[in-house]
C-alpha cells in the first residue's frame, strides 16, 4: 500500500515521523508530504493516483486536504479543542474535520474530550470519529542502557507558559529536578535524559485550564524509558491502564516535592514501577499500534488491496 503523511508542523518529533516508522515496519510504503507550515505546494503537487491512502496528522487549520484526497483520507488530531477556535485557525480544526467526515472520511481524535466535543457537534458523523490517543516508539524512547540514576526526577520538553516555567525553575532549584531546557534535549537525547533519574514528570503547559488535562506524548515516552511517571490526574489514565502500578499523579504542583522524595526514599519500588510501565508501552501504547488501528478502520471503508 502507498500512504502519503501530510503534515503541517514537520519536526522531527511530531507523530507524523512515528507513524512513518510504524507504517513502513509493516511493509508499506510511506513518506511524509513536507508542508513547511506554508503554501503546500507539496501536497497539490501530488495525484490522487500517487497513494492509497493520505493520512494528515496534527492540526488541520493549515492542512487543507485537496478535493480529490477526500475519499481516501483521514485525519489524526492531536489536540484540535484548541485549534478549533477560528481565533486561532481558519479554517479551524473543526471546519476541516466536517469537510472531510461529509466526504466519508475518518478523524482520529488524540483527546478523548475531543471525541466528545465532535460528537456532540456533528451525531451524525459519530461512527467516523475515533479515539486514537498518543503513544511512544519504544526503540527511540527506550528503557536502555541501563544507567546510574543520579538525578531525582527529569522533565523533557519545550515551556509554552510562565506557570509551567515556574514550576520547573522551583523544583530545579530545590535540587529536586532536571531538565536540560527548551528542546535541550530531545528523542534519543531525551530518553537518556530519564535513564539517568529517578522518576519523570508530567507538567502540562496551560495549567489551570480544559488543555492541560490532554494525555501528551510526554505521559507515554516517560513510561516507555522503564521508570515511573509523575503527572497531573488526567481522566484519561485508568482506561490506558496507567495506574499506580506505574505512575503516581498530584491535583496540584505543591503535591509534585512529595512524589519525587517518596520514589527516591523508595528505589526498589521505583524500579518495578518504571518496569511495569515500560511493559505497558510495548503490549499497548506504541505507534506500531497506532498505525494498525489506522489502516484496519481506514480499509474496512474505503481502502481497496
Amino acid at each position: 500500500m502507498k500512504i502519503g503523511i501530510a503534515c503541517a508542523a514537520p519536526i522531527n518529533y511530531n507523530p507524523a515521523f512515528y507513524l512513518e516508522k510504524s507504517f513502513r515496519e509493516l511493509g508499506h510504503a510511506v513518506w511524509v508530504v513536507d508542508q513547511q507550515a506554508l503554501d503546500q505546494q507539496a501536497l497539490y503537487h501530488l495525484s490522487p493516483d500517487d497513494v492509497d491512502l493520505l493520512v494528515g496528522v496534527d492540526s488541520g487549520g493549515p492542512l487543507n486536504i485537496p478535493d480529490d484526497f477526500l475519499n481516501k483520507a483521514c485525519m489524526w488530531y492531536i489536540d484540535s479543542r484548541r485549534n478549533c477556535k477560528p481565533e486561532i485557525r481558519t479554517p479551524n480544526d473543526d471546519e476541516t474535520a466536517q469537510r472531510l467526515l461529509t466526504a466519508g472520511g475518518i478523524v482520529f481524535q488524540a483527546q478523548s474530550r475531543d471525541k466528545t466535543r465532535l460528537d456532540t457537534i456533528v451525531p451524525q458523523w459519530s461512527d467516523q470519529i475515533v479515539y486514537l490517543p498518543l503513544a511512544s516508539d519504544p526503540e527511540v524512547w527506550s528503557d536502555r542502557p541501563s544507567v546510574r540514576r543520579e538525578h531525582p526526577c527529569a522533565f523533557v520538553g519545550n515551556c509554552y507558559d510562565n506557570e509551567r516555567l515556574g514550576v520547573l525553575s522551583t523544583l530545579a532549584t530545590q535540587e529536586l529536578l532536571y531538565w536540560p531546557g527548551i528542546e535541550g534535549a530531545i528523542m534519543q537525547d531525551g530518553a537518556a535524559v530519564y535513564r539517568t533519574s529517578v522518576c519523570g514528570l508530567n507538567m502540562p503547559s496551560f495549567w489551570g485550564t480544559p488543555e492541560c488535562y490532554d494525555v501528551n506524548m510526554r505521559v507515554f515516552e516517560i513510561l516507555s524509558c522503564g521508570i515511573p511517571l509523575i503527572t497531573n490526574d488526567l481522566p484519561d489514565l485508568i482506561d490506558l491502564g496507567i495506574d499506580d502500578s506505574c505512575c503516581f499523579t498530584y491535583l496540584t504542583p505543591p503535591e509534585i516535592p512529595s512524589r519525587i522524595r517518596w520514589l527516591n526514599k523508595n528505589r526498589e519500588i521505583a524500579l518495578l514501577m518504571g518496569a511495569a510501565g515500560r511493559r505497558l508501552i510495548v503490549q499497548r501504547h506504541t505507534y506500531t499500534h497506532r498505525a494498525q488501528t489506522i489502516l484496519n478502520i481506514c480499509k474496512g471503508l474505503y481502502i481497496r488491496d
